[in-house]
């Protein structure tokens, strides 16, 4: 994780109701909540992140496991491909056997599982798959999981989706408070789920010079004019996007036109 870049990044909730018009009007969301950070996040049991592609999301659930797992907490990054076709050898961050240890314990454990999109390019019907083998394999210790699913915008389905991830890893919005207890069987909020969908947001202009910084860009306040002038804020936003626009930046010492820009990037990729 050694070329992280810690932005301190910022979520925002999606209400359900709001889930397939946020598909539809992306850009109408970005400030409609208030931000919440991921030691916010990190509490949830069942949360699913969306974001545009080159927005980080995959960076951010790798770091996130792995400053976990430093910290002793149990924690797993896997990709929602691989849970299929080959559980035990799944993990990218923790392994097999600390899942079997954590099995068979009494502690929480965070699981992060990317992505959606990516699961989806093969086959379908993947992510039904993998949640149905991922619930078998945590069995009885669900309760004692929080699980955070990554996705990109169009592929997530909010009433489908919503309905895998419930059917086989319910758990009452009130999970782990003392608001929870049992009830005589008439509906109640104990009933709504834990499962909430949050944006991963883009970066705001602190946050792009905060990049910048880091990344050690000359002359950062005539970059951030370049970009102001050219109207790349919409490409900044995004860690992909921004560290072409930086690359550019050191080689040439000008970002040239949106042209130029885009050339250099198709360029960057062969």
């Amino acid at each position: 994780m050694e070329n992280y870049i810690n932005l301190n990044r910022a979520f925002a909730l999606i209400p359900e109701s709001q889930e397939r018009e946020y598909q539809d009007e992306w850009g109408s969301f970005l400030g409609s909540s208030k931000e919440k950070g991921w030691s916010d996040v990190l509490k949830k049991y069942r949360c699913v992140i969306l974001a545009e592609a080159g927005a980080g999301k995959t960076e951010e659930f790798r770091q996130q496991a792995f400053n976990l797992m430093k910290r002793g907490i149990t924690s797993f990054f896997i990709r929602i491909e691989d849970i299929d076709s080959d559980f035990d050898d799944a993990f990218e961050i923790g392994s097999q056997q600390e899942f079997s240890e954590w099995l068979d314990g009494s502690g929480e454990a965070w699981f992060f599982l990317d992505s959606v999109d990516e699961a989806r390019l093969a086959n379908p019907n993947a992510f039904k798959k993998a949640i149905n083998r991922f619930a078998t394999s945590i069995s009885n210790a669900k309760h004692r999981a929080h699980i955070f699913i990554s996705s990109r915008p169009y592929a997530w389905r909010p009433k489908e989706d919503r309905s895998i991830v419930d059917d086989k890893l319910y758990l009452p919005q009130c999970h782990g408070t003392k608001e929870c207890s049992v009830h005589d069987g008439a509906e109640t909020e104990n009933d709504l789920s834990a499962l909430t969908v949050m944006m991963l947001k883009p970066l705001d202009s602190d946050r792009i010079k905060s990049y910048c910084e880091a990344r050690d860009a000359q002359s950062i306040d005539s970059l951030l004019e370049e970009i102001e002038r050219l109207n790349l804020w919409a490409l900044a936003e995004r860690p992909f996007d921004l560290e072409n626009i930086i690359d550019k930046w050191q080689e040439a010492g000008v970002l040239g036109s949106r042209i130029d820009l885009f050339k250099y990037n198709i360029k960057s990729k062969h």
